[in-house]
């Protein structure tokens, strides 16, 4: 993989007179790339062998926006981050749907999840910190306009029962994540 990325810099640097940090950044952005296309491409493949491939991307579509602006779990390695995306989706797509609850009650675990998922701080990664004040409210707005547009298209628009509840228990996943590390923090802010 890394060969991959060291002749695309090799390539850009012979175009392109870029400085030592700016070479580390090019680099980190293009093995993220490659990494997540690797990932996503594998998933797909998974999940179109168990015949879930519409929910698995009607998920990715209702909560990456949302992952994205407001961050989670980050691991050190590619294995640990492809295991936890898998299982990610597993239990939102596979695992989870098949619990039996009243729609009501979905309903409302559904908006009491998109609330605590705009009400907890942001949880970026500790190798892309957010370091402007501007940067995290445009992040937190951004996150708070996909949560609201989420919520209007899973509960009024959409009316594929298996895809709403994929999608809410993704949103109950992110929630449990921002949740857990927002402890983690707390804790260790009172313990320290």
């Amino acid at each position: 993989m890394n060969s991959i990325v060291d002749r695309f810099v090799e390539k850009v640097t012979e175009i392109m007179v870029l400085d030592d940090v700016d070479i580390i950044k090019l680099r980190y952005a293009i093995s993220i790339i490659v990494n997540e296309v690797a990932k996503f491409l594998i998933i797909v493949i998974l999940f179109s062998m168990l015949g879930k491939l519409i929910p698995l991307l009607f998920t990715m579509m209702i909560i990456l926006p949302v992952r994205i602006t407001t961050g989670g779990l980050h691991f050190n390695s590619n294995i640990s981050c492809f295991a936890a995306s898998l299982i990610f989706f597993l239990l939102s797509i596979v695992l989870l749907p098949q619990i039996a609850m009243e729609r009501i009650n979905y309903h409302m675990l559904f908006l009491i999840c998109a609330a605590l998922i705009g009400i907890l701080p942001l949880e970026p990664s500790i190798k892309r910190p957010i370091i402007s004040k501007n940067k995290y409210l445009f992040n937190k707005y951004l996150s708070f306009a996909f949560i609201i547009i989420s919520i209007l298209f899973i509960l009024f628009i959409l009316n594929d029962q298996y895809l709403v509840r994929c999608g809410i228990w993704a949103f109950v996943l992110q929630a449990i994540q921002l949740l857990l590390l927002n402890i983690i923090k707390f804790t260790r802010r009172f313990i320290s």
